[in-house]
């Protein structure tokens, strides 16, 4: 399973993205030239790319609030292994071409326990801060290893006049910031 960024939103829910709990039957190339051709016709490519789940039952789990520093997965402490319940709930609209709307929520057969973590604290009508964080791990889109993960926690800030606003998402588009491309934040469902 890849190492994927996620946030604890209920006391057995995680947020995190669709493409990690998701998997395809085609290899990086052959994706890419399904999704080429698939947009040529207008096609919508969830439709069309064979997706299933990725299969597994728990998920390592390492809670941390550190966004300062270099912080490596590995100096995150212990993990725990919390049990998965059924299929992850992934987001009706994505895209695994474009990758919008990479979400996904996996619910928990249990609570995470307190010593390990609690959900987010998201308050309603709260004015975005002037400046803002974005953390996470993920690939390096960049690198010639397709497979070549961040091991670091990766932190981005950025001015909230670059981010746009609806009734229930912040939208981050910086141009050449971001931990993924069109990286999203939840405010409400």
């Amino acid at each position: 399973m890849p190492l994927c960024s996620a946030v604890q939103i209920s006391r057995r829910h995680i947020l995190t993205a669709a493409h990690c709990v998701l998997d395809s039957n085609l290899d990086d190339d052959q994706r890419n030239a399904v999704c080429d051709s698939l947009r040529c016709r207008n096609i919508k490519p969830q439709s069309k790319l064979n997706l299933f789940y990725k299969n597994f039952k728990h998920i390592e789990a390492y809670a941390t609030s550190n966004l300062t520093g270099r912080l490596h997965y590995r100096d995150l402490g212990d993990s725990i292994k919390l049990e998965i319940e059924g299929h992850p709930y992934v987001h009706k609209e994505y895209d695994p071409c474009t990758s919008d709307n990479d979400l996904a929520i996996i619910e928990l057969k249990s609570d995470v326990p307190r010593e390990v973590g609690s959900p987010i604290c998201m308050r309603e009508n709260e004015k975005l801060a002037g400046k803002l964080s974005s953390a996470g791990y993920g690939r390096d889109p960049k690198s010639p290893d397709a497979n070549d993960e961040f091991h670091w926690l990766q932190k981005v800030d950025f001015d909230s006049k670059d981010v746009t606003e609806s009734a229930t998402t912040i939208t981050a588009a910086v141009h050449g910031k971001s931990l993924c491309p069109k990286d999203i934040v939840i405010l409400s469902t």
